[in-house]
């Protein structure tokens, strides 16, 4: 199965097989909330997470300290997880999803019938990267 890192890490140096890396295809980044949510207060939370995610690439030991702190992850298998956090894309600068991490979500949603296949394009309807202007 797909793991996110640190786990495929974790995975291989228990002898599992690795079936390769996550990469920027796989970003999907979402915040789900109702229409009528202010669109003013999610802009500002999602230019903050934006901040974050650059923030966090400048300051990479220090995320993967926090990260062991936090968590039971080993730290070096922190460190080496943000470090391909921050080069591979899986976390993109503007938090903007991967197209191809959007349509698959979409035709799996159809698949299971969450999403009624003569509904109106989801990702037209829905997506909104106004936070980045």
């Amino acid at each position: 199965a797909l793991q996110m890192i640190p786990y495929d890490y974790l995975a291989a140096d228990a002898g599992f097989t690795n079936l390769g890396p996550v990469t920027g295809e796989f970003a999907l980044n979402a915040v789900c909330v109702s229409l009528s949510t202010q669109r003013t207060l999610i802009r500002s939370f999602l230019q903050a997470l934006a901040e974050a995610a650059e923030w966090f690439r400048g300051n990479i030991g220090e995320s993967a300290a926090t990260a062991a702190a936090r968590t039971s992850v080993e730290p070096r298998y922190a460190l080496r997880a943000c470090e391909a956090l921050a080069a591979a894309g899986v976390i993109p600068r503007d938090l903007r999803s991967a197209p191809a991490a959007l349509v698959a979500v979409i035709e799996a949603m159809r698949s299971s019938g969450l999403i009624p296949p003569d509904a109106p394009d989801p990702i037209a309807a829905a997506v909104d990267y106004s936070y980045l202007g």
